[in-house]
C-alpha cells in the first residue's frame, strides 16, 4: 500500500498483493519471469536480476480463479459481516493511492533506475490488491463509487527528501503485512481471508526492498538522516496509529468524508487484536528503521538521541 510522504511534515497537516499470470511490460521484453512461489514445496526467495526486481512472490490479490470471489455469492455471503465490507472498502481505498504514489515515484526518484523499476512492479501488485477486493465487494452485492477512487488521482508531493519518501514507505508496508495477516485470521469468509493473507505476503516484500532502497540512498546521502528519525518518530509517538495513506491522503481528500478509509481498518485490527498488539507494531517499526540506518531504535528516546547526534 502507497505511504508516500509530501513536502510538507505531518505536523504541519490540517489533520492531525492468487497468482495471477500476467507480467509487468519490462519483464516481457526483458524475457525475466516471475518466480513460481512453489518450488519443492518451499516459495522461491526474492532475488535481483541484473537491475530488475524480482518479487518474493509472483502475486496478486485478486483470487487465481475467477470462481473463487464468484462462489462468494452462493456458499460465502452468510460468513460476511458488516465489519467485514467496511473493513474491505477502506482496503480498496488505500490500495487505489499506489497509481498517484507510483507517479510520484518516478518523479522523485528519476535519477534512479533500478528504484523505478521496482516501484513499477510494486504498483502493479498494489493495484491487483485494489481490484481484487473490490471484485470481492462486488460479489456480496456492494458497489464502490468510482468517483472517490478518481478524487485520490492527484499524485503524491515529493517528500522532503527522498529518504524519507523511502522511510515512510518501510512504515506503510510493514503497518499493512501487520495488518492484513492478522484480518485473515479473523474473517470468516475464506476467499476474504485468502485475499488478505495474499496480500499480507506481498506487503512484506515490498517493505524488504524499500528498506534496501533506504539504506542504498542513506549510504550516498547521509545528510537526508535527520529526515527519516523524524519520520519514524512521528508515527510512534502519534496518539493513534497511523497509516501513511491516512496521513497524506485520506484524511486531506474532501470526497472522502463519511467513508471507510485505511484507518478504519487499522481501528478494526487494533479491536481484534490483543492489548499489546500496537506496541509490538511499532516496535517492529522502530527495528526497522533502526536496521536501515545503523542504529537501534528500541524506545522513543533511541530515536531523539539518534536525531540529535545527526543534527550535530
Amino acid at each position: 500500500m502507497e505511504g508516500r510522504n509530501p513536502g510538507r511534515s505531518p505536523k504541519e497537516s490540517t489533520h492531525g498483493r492468487d497468482h495471477g499470470t500476467d507480467r509487468p511490460s519490462h519483464q516481457q521484453e526483458s524475457g525475466q519471469r516471475l518466480p513460481d512461489r512453489r518450488v519443492r514445496g518451499r516459495r522461491r526467495p526474492r532475488r535481483r536480476v541484473g537491475t530488475a526486481w524480482t518479487p518474493s512472490c509472483s502475486t496478486s490479490a485478486s483470487s487465481e480463479k475467477v470462481s473463487d470471489v464468484e462462489a462468494v455469492r452462493t456458499s460465502g455471503t452468510i460468513l460476511v459481516r458488516p465489519e467485514d465490507i467496511a473493513a474491505a472498502k477502506g482496503v480498496v481505498l488505500g490500495e487505489a493511492t499506489s497509481l498517484p504514489g507510483l507517479h510520484g515515484f518516478l518523479s522523485e526518484f528519476a535519477d534512479d533506475y533500478d528504484c523505478s523499476a521496482f516501484v513499477a512492479i510494486w504498483a502493479y501488485q498494489e493495484l491487483q490488491h485494489h481490484f481484487g477486493f473490490r471484485a470481492w465487494l462486488r460479489a456480496v452485492g456492494v458497489h464502490v463509487d468510482q468517483a472517490k477512487i478518481e478524487a485520490l488521482r492527484e499524485p503524491y508531493e515529493p517528500g522532503v527528501t527522498p529518504s524519507a519518501t523511502l522511510a515512510t514507505n518501510v512504515i506503510s508496508e510493514i503497518t499493512v503485512n501487520t495488518v492484513y495477516r492478522a484480518m485473515a485470521a479473523w474473517v470468516q469468509e475464506p476467499v476474504l481471508a485468502d485475499l488478505y493473507l495474499r496480500a499480507s505476503r506481498d506487503e512484506a516484500g515490498h517493505a524488504r526492498e524499500f528498506l534496501h532502497y533506504l539504506r542504498r540512498r542513506l549510504a550516498t546521502h547521509p545528510e537526508e538522516l535527520p529526515s527519516v528519525l523524524e519520520r519514524i518518530h512521528f508515527y510512534v509517538t502519534s496518539s493513534r496509529l497511523s497509516h501513511p495513506v491516512g496521513v497524506y491522503k485520506h484524511q486531506r481528500v474532501e470526497e472522502l468524508r463519511g467513508h471507510e478509509t485505511v484507518d478504519d481498518v487499522i481501528d478494526l485490527y487494533l479491536r481484534i487484536s490483543p492489548p499489546d498488539a500496537q506496541d509490538k507494531l511499532l516496535a517492529k517499526l522502530r527495528r526497522a528503521i533502526g536496521s536501515a540506518i545503523g542504529v537501534p531504535l528500541r524506545s522513543t528516546g533511541d530515536i531523539r538521541r539518534a536525531l540529535a547526534a545527526s543534527l550535530d
